[in-house]
């Protein structure tokens, strides 16, 4: 079993938390999505993601991203995984990822404020696009 400890620091310093904003026909024409990757080797994120299910988090691993990087990658996608991940991570540490973009976006998401222009354009500021 890893410790608590071990999954913060895996994803502290290996994960990559993505908000990415798109086009599509919603009723303001776009669409907000969250999620986390990480990238190792195989073994280390098999381990990551036995550690991430006793945390009840479920994760999707691929052997490979895509046919242009074939290397692994371990994926935190669903909102709610992505919001149980954020409440278990101490998101004060330092890091070279913005975890605190994403743990905001992830929070305007649950309250429905990116379905209104005013969300939106808030999360596009965070993102540093407007």
């Amino acid at each position: 079993m890893y410790s608590k400890d071990f999954l913060q620091g895996a994803f502290l310093s290996h994960g990559n938390p993505e908000v990415s904003v798109v086009r599509n026909g919603t009723q303001i024409g776009y669409r907000v999505r969250v999620r986390v990757c990480l990238r190792g080797s195989e073994g280390f994120l098999k381990a990551v993601q036995r550690s991430l299910l006793q945390h009840e988090i479920e994760s999707k691993y691929r052997d490979e991203e895509h046919s242009a990087r074939k290397k692994p990658i371990l994926i935190v996608s669903s909102l709610s995984e992505v919001m149980k991940l954020i409440n278990l991570l101490p998101l004060d540490l330092p890091s070279n990822a913005d975890w605190d973009i994403l743990a905001k976006t992830t929070f305007m998401i649950s309250s429905k404020e990116h379905l209104t222009v005013d969300g939106l354009d808030k999360i596009l500021k965070m993102k540093g696009v407007l």
